[in-house]
């Protein structure tokens, strides 16, 4: 009964499936949650996307990240495609967000300090 497609960290979510009730679908000693603090930008795109997409340091390929712009709080949920080449552009960013990524968090700077979350 969810009123929009919005999920918030550490949601609970409870579904029917062939009338059994499955409730809390990972299990407490699964859940790896992994926090970090750093800088994103956009990624360079000369195509536009209209995926929500990003390139990390660490995270592996299919990862999705919860991405908290820290100067007002608005919160976007991208999936890693790649790794963040260590260049001397890269050198301070901690991921790379799609063009439509990076706008949805309303950033004032081309480059802006966020607050990452994700499963590792």
């Amino acid at each position: 009964n969810l009123l929009t497609n919005e999920l918030s960290i550490n949601q609970k979510i409870v579904f029917v499936k062939n009338n059994i009730v499955y409730k809390d679908v990972i299990k407490e000693e699964d859940k790896k949650t992994k926090k970090e603090e750093g800088f994103a930008a956009s990624i360079d795109e000369s195509i536009e996307s209209d995926k929500y997409l990003a390139l990390h340091k660490s995270a592996k390929n299919g990862t999705i990240i919860f991405v908290k712009n820290q100067m007002n709080g608005n919160v976007v949920i991208v999936r890693v495609v790649g790794k963040l080449p260590n260049t001397g552009n890269n050198d301070k960013i901690s991921i790379r967000l799609s063009s439509i990524a990076f706008d949805k968090l309303d950033a004032i700077d081309s480059i802006i300090p966020v607050e990452l979350t994700y499963v590792k």
